[in-house]
């Protein structure tokens, strides 16, 4: 199992350095669907821990440090939110990670003085789905 968690953390990185030596092939990606369901895969469906912690790096450094371009650290934003508003109920010990790269990532973004188109909605639905999981939590909580 070791091997396992060893060559995808490997494969993160050299991920990462191809996209560092690369900057125009990220930009491609990002606009390709399956990138998304990638994205998805390692960084919430994985049952690894090590692996969504790795890629969590990985992929903050990937919109960080691969373009100077806001629109590579946008992506993210607006992907994680999506992640965090409408899978997190499938796999609720998942979404800390995405959420802590989603922090960081919108942290990074206010620090850089990055804009984020509809970042109001974004936020405002952000706090919604809080409610709404407040609530969901409540209703478990009590059933027992």
């Amino acid at each position: 199992m070791f091997q396992i968690f060893t060559v995808c953390e490997e494969a993160l990185e050299t991920l990462t350095l191809s996209f560092a030596l690369n900057p125009n092939a990220l930009e491609l990606m990002i606009s390709d669907p399956s990138f998304k369901t990638f994205l998805q895969q390692v960084l919430f469906d994985s049952l690894g821990r090590t692996i969504r912690f790795v890629a969590n790096e990985q992929f903050f450094s990937i919109a960080t440090k691969c373009t100077g371009k806001p629109s590579v650290i946008t992506f993210f934003i607006h992907f994680l939110f999506d992640i965090v508003q409408n899978h997190t109920k499938e796999l609720p010990d998942h979404s800390r990670d995405v959420f802590h790269l989603l922090c960081n990532l919108l942290r990074y973004s206010s620090n850089c003085g990055i804009p984020l188109p509809k970042h109001e909605q974004l936020l405002t639905t952000q706090i919604e789905w809080l409610r709404q999981a407040k609530v969901w939590d409540w209703k478990i909580s009590n059933r027992c």
